[in-house]
């Protein structure tokens, strides 16, 4: 007569490593899908630039959370003559607002005629990020 397991026993392992392979298994597709779908965070920034006269135009930025987190803008630039950063005058509210997953706001900016790509400095999960969008 030989000795193994009783069918009772077996059953329960079986039962025990499919359930253990099953949680395995999803852990590793719930964190796939996570940082699937984390790659698509973004901020949408469009610009759109007047005239005002020869030397400073007008320009209108419209900035939308693609995030799915709060967004807080923390500053408005654009590149100088020479490459440098340069702090945007803004008409009406500037920097410091926060935006909700999927909110828009709009910004107007002062800047010189020759100012070709204005920069959004922004927070997201307390890392600070630019986006930049050329003027055309």
């Amino acid at each position: 007569m030989r000795k193994g397991l009783s069918p009772l026993v077996a059953t329960l392992v079986l039962i025990a490593f499919t359930v253990i392979g099953g949680m395995l298994v999803y852990e590793y597709f719930a964190r796939t899908s996570e940082t699937i779908m984390s790659s698509g965070d973004q901020l949408i920034v469009t610009a759109y630039r007047s005239a005002i006269n020869s030397t400073r135009a007008l320009v209108q930025v419209d900035v939308v959370n693609g995030f799915r987190n709060d967004v807080t803008i923390s500053g408005i630039y654009y590149l100088g003559r020479n490459g440098e950063l340069l702090q945007a005058r803004t008409v009406g509210e500037g920097a410091g607002t926060t935006l909700a997953p999927g909110a828009k706001h709009s910004y107007v900016l002062i800047v010189p005629a020759e100012a070709k790509v204005v920069i959004i400095e922004y927070r997201s999960k307390e890392q600070v990020m630019r986006r930049a969008v050329n003027l055309g």
